[in-house]
């Protein structure tokens, strides 16, 4: 299932979830670390695309607003 949600309507499992899974991707095994949560996850503006199965994110992104526009980022598919 895919949903999009902002970060004030997602369960604190499914936030848990998608940290976890963008710290295991992008910093554990990418080796790329950086402030993982930023202003922008939590902005009203924001919405996170979440995939599940089941009850379980296995893939995310987002997408929030620019100046010029919005921009999408951050995806991540569990490997």
């Amino acid at each position: 299932m895919i949903s999009l949600k902002s970060l004030h309507e997602m369960t604190p499992l499914e936030i848990h979830q998608l940290y976890k899974l963008r710290v295991d991707v992008f910093v554990a095994e990418q080796n790329c670390p950086f402030n993982e949560i930023d202003d922008q996850d939590a902005h009203p503006d924001t919405r996170h695309i979440l995939a599940c199965d089941g009850d379980t994110v296995v893939g995310c992104g987002r997408v929030f607003p620019t100046g010029t526009g919005s921009r999408f980022g951050r995806f991540v598919v569990h490997p």
